[in-house]
């Protein structure tokens, strides 16, 4: 599958007609996500349930809690509330889920002091797939997936899995200290077998799942972010409070993201401290975090940052809004200053309002800028560079059309029809297929 979400396969997916074009049958999909709390994975998700949902499928969202991002659900998505168990609980299961893989189960999952997320959601999934026997399971993130297999072991369903990773492998630490983090590489190597397809959100991110996963190329793919939505045109227009985006007010250099080393925020900020000197302006980010948590700690190193470059009094932190488009159709220019991304979606979304990006020289933003013809690239933590990128993009001619006929490569509707397709195919995989693939996993257990 390429980027644009068309599937080729010698054996196509069964498929009902309708005014005259081929469309799969109405399929039960699920959707595992971790919570409904503002991320970019949380909205990708929230956004392609809502899409396969509107082409008649059942879709179902699988996931703990509450959160803002609840609301974005269409009415007719259903919500199934998992109910996490102890950590402890899913850490035993987690070895009695997959025994053949036990041994390189130990360290990112049974030893480690903080091990993989989601472990306290394998029981309730297993549950749920036990009971709802959904025709497609559909995960995000490494972690996630990973408990997404175990769990489709112990439920002993026919579902298919469709794994997604958002996160290229230069992400991947291989000498954190944190075992888990250390040792998910492997970890991923002899769980992923288990899918029925595995989607990168990128070509970067495709290829190195290539390079790491002993997997038949023909079972990973690129299927770009849903990161514009339909309607981001109407989305654009909504009014905007804040004062610093009225009309006649100095250009404003805005970000978005939690807070995190790999975001690099302060590099950020001290590029914009560089063109303040040069020329009024005023930086904004969207983040948020709860009291006492290191995020918060992270935003306030920044607020301090800032005051100490002299440039507190044009700095802003803004909590994240459902709809960031009104903003970036109003801001100046948008910065990714992240030092690692495997896809952007917040570089598409500001491409789709029409606003110029500044960005980091990093896998999925380059892809997304086609390589600086959409947008400047500067190296990862040069203050200076960003600094220059920033004061040309300000000055140079604003041309929005082009930015937002490059930004319809990352629609909805594109991601959405991938998706279908994707499903269709996993679905038709035959019984003989399926066996002759669990034997050849066993080689790489």
């Amino acid at each position: 599958m390429d980027p644009s979400g068309s599937v080729s396969s010698e054996r196509g997916p069964a498929r009902d007609h309708v005014n005259g074009h081929a469309r799969p049958r109405r399929t039960h999909i699920a959707v595992f996500v971790k919570n409904f709390q503002y991320g970019g994975t949380q909205r990708v998700l929230l956004r392609l349930a809502n899409k396969l949902h509107q082409y008649g499928h059942r879709v179902q969202v699988v996931s703990p809690g509450r959160g803002p991002l609840q609301a974005s659900l269409h009415p007719g998505v259903e919500h199934v509330h998992l109910r996490p168990t102890s950590e402890v609980y899913g850490r035993m299961l987690a070895l009695l889920a997959n025994p053949p893989a036990a041994a390189r189960l130990l360290l990112p999952v049974v030893l480690p002091m903080y091990p993989i997320k989601g472990l306290p959601l394998l029981d309730p999934l297993s549950d749920y797939l036990g009971e709802a026997q959904p025709s497609v399971l559909i995960s995000a993130t490494a972690s996630l997936n990973v408990v997404a297999t175990l769990a489709k072991r112990r439920a002993r369903v026919q579902t298919r899995l469709i794994l997604t990773e958002h996160v290229s492998m230069d992400q991947r630490r291989m000498d954190d200290r944190r075992l888990a983090r250390r040792f998910l590489p492997d970890l991923m190597r002899c769980t992923y077998w288990d899918a029925d397809a595995i989607v990168g959100v990128s070509l970067a991110v495709t290829e190195g799942l290539r390079s790491l996963l002993p997997i038949p190329a023909e079972r990973i793919h690129c299927i770009y972010n849903p990161a514009v939505p339909d309607d981001v045109a109407e989305l654009a227009k909504a009014t905007v409070a804040h004062p610093w985006f009225a009309h006649g007010q100095p250009p404003v250099v805005m970000s978005a993201g939690r807070s995190g080393r790999t975001k690099d925020f302060a590099t950020l900020v001290r590029a914009f401290a560089q063109l303040r000197a040069e020329r009024p302006a005023r930086l904004v980010m969207f983040s948020s975090a709860e009291q006492g948590t290191l995020q918060m700690r992270q935003l306030e190193a920044l607020r301090t940052l800032a005051e100490q470059l002299g440039v507190g009094d044009d700095f802003a932190i803004l909590e994240f809004t459902p709809n960031p488009f009104s903003y970036m159709a109003r801001a100046g220019v948008f910065v990714s200053s992240s030092t690692s991304e495997g896809f952007g979606n917040v570089v598409a979304e500001a491409l789709a309002c029409g606003c110029p990006v500044v960005s980091t020289r990093t896998e999925g933003p380059a892809e997304v800028l086609e390589n600086g013809r959409f947008g400047r690239l500067v190296p990862v933590g040069d203050v200076s560079a960003m600094a220059i990128a920033l004061s040309e993009t300000l000055r140079a001619t604003r041309n929005s059309p082009e930015l937002v006929s490059r930004a319809r490569v990352f629609s909805e509707e594109r991601a959405g029809r991938g998706y279908e397709a994707l499903c269709g195919q996993v679905c038709v995989a035959s019984a003989s297929d399926s066996s002759q693939l669990v034997a050849h996993a066993a080689e790489f257990r």
